[in-house]
Parts: structure tokens; sequence; C-alpha cells
């Protein structure tokens, strides 16, 4: 399952623990920058701003999918 679905699914243990590899995959990308990004949404106990955040402003695909 992906992040995005976890987070949908309201589970962010879940879908923190489906970010963290992509979130610091040492050959950084952008996929790597959005993964941080919903982490941080997710520290803070923000769903709906993580799903947002996972979102590609080029395509609006979520990050992690």
């Amino acid at each position: 399952m992906s992040a995005y679905q976890y987070l949908r699914d309201k589970d962010p243990k879940m879908a923190r623990q489906t970010m963290a590899p992509v979130a610091y995959d040492p050959h950084a990308t952008r996929s790597a920058e959005l993964a941080r990004k919903m982490i941080e949404r997710i520290d803070a106990n923000d769903l709906q701003g993580a799903l947002e955040a996972g979102k590609s402003k080029k395509d609006e695909q979520p990050a992690g999918s």
C-alpha cells in the first residue's frame, strides 16, 4: 500500500514508515523532497497537510504511490 493511501485511511504511523526510505534516500530526488515534506506534516499531526504536500506540482500525482 502507498503512503498516500495510508494517509487517506488515517494511519499516519504506517504512512511515515512507508515514506521514510524515500525521504532519507542519500541519492535525493524530487520524490525525497516531497516525502520529507509529508513526514514533517505527519509529525505535526496534520494529515490533510501531508496529503497536500505529497502532491507533485507538475502532475498532481502523490509521492510514494
